[in-house]
This record gives structure tokens, sequence and C-alpha cells, in this order.
């Protein structure tokens, strides 16, 4: 993968493909544990979000989101280790988190899975993910994806994942150029329900194939000429309502799935609990002695099921209380998504993207350069005032949406006005790798 044109894909894919080439500020771990960078995007603003607020007033506001709970497996199903969310990723964050291996003697292959799963009380947009593996040569065991330019791919395939525009770059360093580009991929929107409070999303997470997305991966030509390879092979990328930290993905079959073979692509879990047991996240499984009968894979029972301590994959909180009453003090005071607006001057953006995927979730949104409004929350396009002969029509020296009866969207709801508005723009210099038309 050298240049743009010898790669032969559409803009479709670009982005995907050449997300594993990773920047050289991204060191290799040493030790016996993985290192995943996680990327998060703006979202889930409340009352303390804008630029003049506090430092620690920005950081308790969890301005990116919850960190996730995230867990490693081989081709065989064997758990290398675990992550538990323990704080928050911040603003524009590329946060680095430490997969521990159960195995500290380091005989553990590279991973080849990965599972996503949330793990706090705030909802985390994600829009990139770094797997380094401290095994193998330089380059053997780094992995780089995009889950939310995935989902939207996949969603024009009948999938529903919740994705939104991030302003949160991405740097890519290609082989054959001294500089980098740098873009801005979607996030994927993961949370669950919290005591009190519904989650924002019906996902809890997702599990990824690495190797599938890494500089040596030969089947992005093939997923070009039929999105299925990505999108129905469940083992590849898959989101799931509920997902827990010990839960085992799907995999494939065969490790070494052939180019070319027929769809759907056999997949079966290799370890238990697996993603089709998910009593893991009934509260009734997560007590000292649950009803056999209902929960044949709570935690307490894996070290009879499966030999594993259930203390060494699970974080047990010593201050649960104290942390409840903090997380029902933070969903009082989350602004609502049809408060917020964004206003973004992006190329990437695009407000008839974001309009035309009813699984998008998020603020309302505003591309300076469409000249376009989306009401996120009815999925409505319209235009900016500025365009002519513009009936009902968003005015964004105003950031009002006013339609022909003189009313505003805010008066048609009884409202005031948003309490939060977000600007986007790109910073200047930056190189991109995809040029894009404007509709």
């Amino acid at each position: 993968m050298a240049t743009l044109p010898a790669i032969g894909l559409g803009t479709v894919f670009t982005l995907i493909s050449f997300a594993p080439f990773l920047p050289a500020w991204m060191k290799r771990p040493e030790g016996p544990h993985t290192t995943v960078w996680i990327g998060a995007g703006t979202l889930h603003l409340d009352d303390t979000s804008d630029k003049t607020a506090t430092a620690d007033a920005r950081k308790k506001a969890s301005f990116g989101g919850s960190e996730p709970n995230l867990s490693l497996f081989t081709n065989a199903g064997t758990r290398i280790g675990t992550y538990h969310s323990s704080g928050v990723i911040g603003e524009e964050k590329t946060q680095e988190l430490h997969v521990k291996h159960w195995d500290e003697k380091g005989g553990l292959p590279a991973a080849s899975y990965i599972s996503v799963s949330a793990g706090g009380w705030d909802a985390i947009c994600i829009n990139q993910v770094s797997v380094l593996d401290p095994t193998g040569a330089e380059g053997a065991g780094d992995f780089r994806f995009v889950p939310g330019e995935m989902a939207k791919e996949c969603n024009q395939w009948g999938k529903d994942y919740p994705w939104y525009p991030s302003d949160k770059e991405m740097e890519i360093k290609t082989d054959d150029r001294p500089e980098p580009y740098h873009e801005h991929p979607a996030c994927l929107m993961i949370d669950k329900e919290k005591k009190g409070a519904p989650a924002s999303v019906p996902y809890q997470g997702f599990t990824v194939r690495l190797q599938d997305f890494s500089k040596a991966n030969t089947h992005f030509k093939e997923w070009e000429g039929d999105l299925r390879h990505m999108c129905d092979s469940e083992a590849r990328f898959m989101m799931y309502k509920q997902l827990s930290v010990l839960q085992c993905p799907d995999m494939f079959a065969t490790p070494n799935t052939p180019a070319g073979a027929l769809l759907p692509l056999k997949t079966t879990p290799m370890c238990h609990p697996d993603v089709h047991h998910p009593d893991l996240n009934d509260p009734k499984c997560q007590t000292d002695k649950p009803n056999p009968d209902e929960c044949p894979y709570s935690l307490s029972m894996l070290n009879s099921k499966t030999g594993i301590n259930p203390n060494s994959g699970w974080r047990r909180d010593s201050n649960r209380k104290q942390e409840a009453r903090e997380a029902a003090a933070a969903m009082r005071k989350r602004t609502p998504f049809h408060e917020m607006l964004v206003k973004s001057s992006i190329e990437e953006h695009s407000a008839v993207e974001v309009c035309g995927d009813l699984a998008t979730v998020g603020p309302h949104f505003y591309s300076t350069q469409e000249q376009m409004f989306c009401e996120t929350d009815t999925h409505t396009l319209y235009p900016s005032c500025e365009k002519d002969e513009a009936v009902d029509c968003f005015d964004p020296t105003t950031d009002r949406l006013t339609f022909a009866n003189g009313t505003t969207i805010q008066e048609r709801d009884g409202e005031v006005g948003y309490r939060s508005v977000k600007n986007w723009s790109p910073r200047p210099g930056r190189r991109r790798l995809i040029r894009r038309s404007r509709r």
C-alpha cells in the first residue's frame, strides 16, 4: 500500500484501508501487556462544557466519555487479558490504555480479536482504536481501525449502528511520504443503562477481528466489491446490544479465511461465556450466589466453568455508592442532544450524510460548506437561510431554524435556544488523504 491510486479503492474504503498506518509516536509496549489507544469524539456535552470552564470542571464533565472496557483474545479463544474502565477520556484526546496479560511470562501469541464495551456511567463515541502488541517484529501485531467509518458503511447494508461526525483528528503516516495525513473519521457511540437513566444508544459495545485491519491485510480490494465481507461477517466487525468484558466474541471457524470465500462465513464462539449468553449483564447474576438455572455463566461460576478467577476478570469497585452518586448527578445535568448544536467547516463532514442515515445519534448538525442543517432527532434536512428562495431554513448567524410561518424550532418545542453550541474547524496546514466533492 504505497499510494492512493495503487490501492484501487474508492473513497468508501480509502480511509479504512489507510488507518493501519500508525504514526511514529505510537510506541511498541514492553513487558506482558498490549497497548490500546482509544480516540474519543466530542459528544455528551453538558452545562460545564463551554471553552471558558475550568480544566477541573471540564474533566468532571467527562467531555469525551468514560473509558471502555477491553478484552483481547487469540484465534483459539484464549483470553489474553482485560482492561477495566477506571476514568474518562477527555475532549479530543487519544488515551493510552494497557491491557495486562494474564500470562505474565509472555507465552501467548499476539491478539487476534478485541472486544470494546461500555465501561462507565458516561457514553463514549470512539473514532479510532489502535492496538500495539509487544510480540513479533516491527509492524507485527500492530492494528488500527476506525469504527465510526466502518459503521457508516455497514448501515448501508441494513445495520443500525449509531455514529456521528467527530472533530478528533487521526494522523496517518504512510511509507512513501514524509509528511503525515490528517483525517477526521466519524465516531461510533457505545453506552449502557445506568440506574435511573436509560442508555443513549441501544449498543453496549463491539468486537473486531484485528488481522483484518493491519497494513498486511489482503482483503480490502475484495471488500470494495462486496461490503458484506466486512458487514455481514460477524466475526470481523459486529456491535452487540449486550456485551460484557468477559464475553467471548464470535470467531471464524477457520482462522485464515481464504479470499473469495462464499458468504456467510462460518463463525463460532471459541470460549465461554460468549456473546450469545448476555446474562452477565443481569444484576441478579452479579451477586455472590446467583441462581445457577438463571445464570449459567455468571461471574461467580466462571471459575468452575472456564477455570478463570472471577476477580481477575471483573473489577469490584470499593466505593460503588460514591460512584453511583456521581453518575446520578452527572446524568441530571446532562444536556439532551436536541438542545445542542454543532457547526462544522471540516471538509469531511456532511449534514446531508448525517440526516441520510437514520442511525446517527448526536446534536443537531450544520455544515458550513454545504450550507445545510440536519435536525438529528427527526433526521430532517433544511437549507441555510443564506441560500436563495429558502423558506424553512436555518440561520447560522442566529443559530435559529425558522419556518415559513415565522416560528423557530425552539418556539415550536417550547425551548429558549441551544444550551450548547460547538464550532468545529480544521487545523490550518493539514494535508488530507481524501478530497471530497460537495454534494
